[in-house]
């Protein structure tokens, strides 16, 4: 007998082949059989006719990491909309950003970087990667789940997050604190490149700690230096140089371009990637399905202002010889080649996008939660202040934990063609890079990323095939990470299942309005379980810790 059993579906496997009409047999959560199973064989059945099934969605991109360390009920509420939208596996620790590994001086300075990414209710500490992953295993995860060693925890831990080069000794620090997070199951390393402490690491320390990765069998991920046409040429160079000197596959997270209306730029990185390639660098990379994105407020500032974190930036922001260079700086400075010099700084936000492009999307205060979804532009014309003043002063009064979206990566709100040409690219994972952590206003992509993906790209204006932009969902984000049981339908694979109806499914999340589910999804299964019935999530805890296993 099988436990499921998912009858007359169209199976698209994730390989990118034809899809073919089967059933499928589950047991003890894997798919035991494929083909022609009469319906008495099973004790549930899932009637799949007239749809789509395949592999469950994996998000190698996301940001959920303390969603995912809270109770189980907080957790139901929280990753409900990203398992309603089909991901059953999301891999956490991106962007250099994370809480471990840590210590007693650095837990402090860590959790005040990554505020705006703290839900409600977490309870409870963790020092280390290994810890971090117990914890999650004991207490039950709502979907599978897994992670990076993320470089700003091991940076901060190993020297403090100071704007400066580490000594030798500080380097092996490093070094141990990832080959041990390494051994206790992270996939690899990520960088957070516009990020401190990650903006202040040179390229020779990139290629040291890639080594370390090497020798344990993951890969390095990074969020390149600069997305403007002045430095996307050399940050992606960069990337292609840790690969080929560190000797280690090398992944660009979120591939973009950032601009006001001219994005050719990004076109030259793509002969260069090509290059590298054929020279012998793995590299892999992934993008979402938008032109904006989500991210901190501080991420506005020089690099210099930042040194030493919020609570020194605040201070500086207080101070008003340093609130001034501050705004001449970001009126002013030319960005340069390399940024991590004492002046040097990656990308200059504010002049990239305008300040009427850049949105708050969260503040705690109640006074404040007017300005949520307002850009700075408006939130100035309001309050009589530039607008420089006018965000300064919110940051102050948010104690820095501000998020802000963006509007203008790879196209913008009257166009997203640099978007689709991108996505006519070869070989780009599809993420979500968004999350829901229940306060503010979350980016669209937390509850329609690849619904999405689905409706307007594929089924809308055909700029990919589904059985490709499938594949770009499954089996390709499956084999980055090294999961050879999952992303794909075949005997002896992980029963991570998504069954939906191409003819309808779409996704209703907006900027405005963006906690709306999508619609089409009819079920979800997680390691056989379904945990979606009738488009309904019904908060079965039921996903697996992954580990790397390298």
């Amino acid at each position: 007998m099988y436990d499921v059993l998912i009858q007359q579906g169209h199976l698209i496997d994730g390989t990118g082949r034809p899809g073919f009409r089967a059933d499928i047999g589950i047991h003890r959560g894997k798919i035991a059989r494929i083909g022609h199973i009469k319906p008495d064989a099973a004790e549930h059945v899932l009637h799949a006719d007239g749809l789509i099934v395949s592999p469950g969605f994996i998000d190698m991109h996301t940001h959920s990491d303390l969603v995912f360390a809270l109770d189980p009920e907080h957790q139901r509420e929280l990753l409900s909309a990203r398992i309603q939208q089909g991901i059953t596996t999301e891999i956490v620790g991106n962007c250099g950003m994370g809480l471990a590994p840590n210590d007693v001086s650095s837990a402090p300075i860590l959790k005040t970087m990554v505020e705006f990414l703290t839900p409600e209710h977490l309870q409870g500490a963790w020092a280390s990667i290994g810890e971090y992953l117990d914890r999650l295993e004991q207490q039950g995860v709502g979907s599978n789940i897994g992670t990076m060693v993320p470089h700003g925890p091991v940076r901060v831990t190993a020297m403090g997050l100071g704007h400066r080069p580490p000594c030798e000794a500080e380097l092996r620090h490093m070094e141990r604190l990832i080959a041990t997070s390494m051994e206790e199951g992270a996939f690899g390393l990520s960088f957070g490149l516009i990020y401190p402490p990650g903006q202040y690491a040179s390229t020779d320390e990139l290629i040291r700690l890639g080594r370390v990765v090497r020798d344990q069998g993951g890969f390095v991920a990074f969020h390149q230096r600069g997305g403007g046409p002045e430095t996307l040429a050399a940050s992606v160079a960069e990337i292609i140089e840790v690969g080929r000197k560190a000797e280690v596959p090398v992944h660009h997270s979120h591939e973009q371009i950032h601009g006001k209306g001219d994005w050719s730029a990004i076109e030259a990185t793509w002969a260069m990637k090509e290059q590298a390639r054929k020279e012998g660098v793995e590299l892999t990379q992934d993008m979402f399905p938008y032109t904006s994105v989500c991210t901190t407020m501080t991420a506005i500032y020089p690099s210099w202002a930042l040194s030493g974190g919020i609570p020194a930036l605040l201070d500086r922001l207080r101070d008003p010889s340093a609130r001034r260079r501050i705004r001449h700086d970001i009126e002013n400075q030319a960005l340069h080649w390399p940024p991590w010099t004492e002046d040097g700084w990656p990308v200059n936000i504010v002049r990239d996008f305008g300040w009427s492009n850049i949105y708050v999307s969260f503040v705690s205060l109640e006074e404040n939660k007017f300005y949520e979804m307002k850009s700075i532009a408006r939130i100035a014309e309001r309050t009589g202040k530039t607008p420089f003043d006018a965000v300064s002063d919110l940051v102050i009064q948010e104690g820095g934990a501000v998020t802000q979206l963006l509007f203008g990566i790879s196209g913008n709100r009257t166009t997203d063609a640099p978007l689709k040409a991108l996505m006519r690219q070869p070989d780009r994972i599809f993420i979500s890079d968004a999350w829901e952590i229940g306060r503010g206003m979350p980016h669209p992509g937390a509850y329609g990323a690849y619904p999405r993906i689905l409706r307007r790209y594929v089924r809308e204006e055909r700029v990919l095939t589904l059985e490709e932009a499938i594949r770009r969902m499954t089996a390709l984000p499956a084999r980055r990470l090294g999961l050879s049981e999952r992303g794909i339908l075949r005997e002896g694979a992980w029963a991570d299942l998504v069954i939906f109806d191409f003819e309808t499914i779409r996704d209703r999340s907006t900027h405005e309005a963006p906690r709306q589910t999508p619609e089409g999804i009819h079920y979800v299964l997680i390691n056989g379980e379904p945990v979606v019935e009738a488009g309904c999530y019904n908060g079965k805890i039921v996903g697996q810790v992954l580990r790397n296993e390298a």
